[in-house]
């Protein structure tokens, strides 16, 4: 009899091991996450190893993914970041909505479950310090909007995207070589800019109106300016009233394609597709745009390599290995950026 009560006993034990194991399979997981934590997690999860550099490299991790929202750049940026994907990474997606407190509750969320890095395509670049705050041991990536602050500490954060002072310039030399060669001497144009305070938006319209004013032999007139905040719809808006005053202009400088592409639905509209449109980031639909002859130039951004090199860096950081790419500076990796026109559109499709 205690043979037999010792069996089932056994029998017992391993059947209660076998229903406790867990699949070793990930999965991304695409969501909007609209709860918001009030409480600061500081501290690491405690299933996290304290030793990163020895982490195996098929051990089952962990990285989120918070998008400030989801429009046609964006969703490239994390398409790129899914092409790449491991097997034993699982890759959790939340769309904070333009949402910054909502972006910050992403952070803290997996800071409490333990994720081993998080990757940041952020709302305000003045959230840096918070993040970071609320990111607890985790590394962090941010990608495509650099903090405003050099609040970057290298071994914790990086920053990767492209150079937008550089792609500004790039607008203002095509448009300066375009006007010259129609022989005028007077240009009235429009300018719709992304978030004010944004680096990308204050950096691309400098380096787009540098070059305008530099130029000698063309007065290059800003008769309306308006924040469109990247988003088609507002920029469609905000064209239109323009459109309604009456003013003359010759063409529309834009931040990104999707303000574009709106100044373009409102040209149209307005049956003024004379007019010469720029944006930035040859998106998809930016460039079936130029290939339509309806956007003059873009600058494209690559997207692919942007969200890779965020996947690979966040890897790299998570087992505490060297991160390629990286700057003098031990937090920041530029992606290039190349003029994109009719003449070269083929290139990039």
């Amino acid at each position: 009899m205690k043979k037999r009560m010792a069996l089932i006993m056994s029998l017992m034990v391993l059947s209660v091991a076998g229903c406790s194991s867990s699949s070793g399979s990930s999965s991304t997981d695409s969501q909007s996450n609209s709860s918001s934590s009030s409480s600061s997690s500081s501290s690491s999860s405690s299933s996290q190893s304290s030793d990163t550099a020895e982490t195996s490299s098929d051990e089952p991790l962990k990285i989120g993914l918070t998008l400030s929202y989801r429009n046609q750049f964006v969703l490239q940026l994390e398409d790129a970041i899914e092409s790449v994907r491991d097997d034993n990474v699982t890759v959790q997606v939340f769309d904070a909505e333009n949402d910054t407190q909502k972006q910050i509750s992403h952070i803290q969320t997996w800071n409490t479950q333990g994720y081993d890095a998080v990757i940041v395509k952020g709302i305000n670049p003045d959230d840096a310090g918070v993040i970071l705050e609320e990111s607890g041991d985790m590394p962090v990536i941010f990608l495509n909007m650099q903090p405003s602050d050099d609040g970057l500490i290298p071994g914790k954060s990086i920053f990767i995207g492209s150079d937008n002072a550089y792609e500004g310039r790039l607008q203002g030399e095509y448009l300066v070589e375009r006007f010259m060669e129609d022989g005028v001497s007077e240009v009235n144009y429009c300018l719709l800019m992304g978030p004010l305070g944004t680096v990308a938006a204050t950096e691309r319209t400098t380096g787009v109106e540098e070059v305008l004013e530099a130029c000698d032999s063309i007065q290059f007139n800003k008769v309306f300016e308006d924040v469109a905040d990247w988003d088609r719809v507002k920029a469609m808006e905000k064209m239109q009233q323009f459109i309604g005053t009456g003013t003359q202009f010759d063409c529309v400088i834009a931040n990104n394609d999707e303000m574009a592409l709106g100044a373009i639905e409102a040209l149209k509209a307005a049956n003024m597709t004379d007019v010469v449109v720029v944006g930035i980031d040859a998106t998809d639909v930016g460039k079936v745009a130029v290939e339509a002859g309806e956007m003059a130039a873009t600058v494209f951004q690559d997207t692919l390599t942007q969200g890779t090199t965020a996947y690979h860096s966040a890897i790299a950081m998570i087992k505490g290995e060297e991160i390629p790419n990286l700057g003098e500076d031990g937090v920041t990796i530029r992606v290039p950026s190349s003029f994109v026109d009719i003449n070269n559109i083929a290139d990039f499709n």
